[in-house]
């Protein structure tokens, strides 16, 4: 009995570390953009609203898949919501470094952002894993 309950509490630490590293990660996700803007202006020639276009489009679209993210995880499932959210991130972001002009960077920048709001599934997962 005691193995189940040791494994347990390690199992939820792993998850805990896991999901507190995947906030890091985002955070820098937001944070980077003040720097990366420096290089966009001189390489896509940007105006004052484009390049506030391009830091409200992260918020915006993590803002909206916030909203969908539930709605979806209740009719596929935490885990397939989670999957698909991951697999869309990966694919525009790497899209994202392809973005020929200001309009391509914008519509890839928010839409890989919108899947970070469905990671929303994993609070949900640790706040339901009730065993540690």
């Amino acid at each position: 009995m005691a193995t189940n309950t040791s494994s347990a509490v390690w199992y939820g630490r792993f998850l805990l570390f896991i999901a507190g590293m995947g906030g890091l990660l985002y955070g820098i996700d937001v944070g980077i953009i003040a720097a990366a803007l420096l290089y966009l202006g001189k390489t896509i020639s940007l105006t004052v609203e484009e390049t506030s276009f391009i830091v409200a489009a992260v918020l915006g679209g993590s803002m909206f898949s916030s909203l969908v993210g539930g709605i979806l995880a209740d009719y596929i499932g935490r885990k397939r919501t989670l999957l698909y959210a991951i697999l869309a991130y990966s694919f525009t972001t790497g899209l994202t470094a392809l973005a020929w002009d200001w309009s391509s960077f914008l519509i890839l920048r928010s839409r890989g952002l919108c899947s970070r709001g469905c990671t929303l599934c994993i609070a949900l997962s640790l706040a339901q894993h009730d065993q540690w």
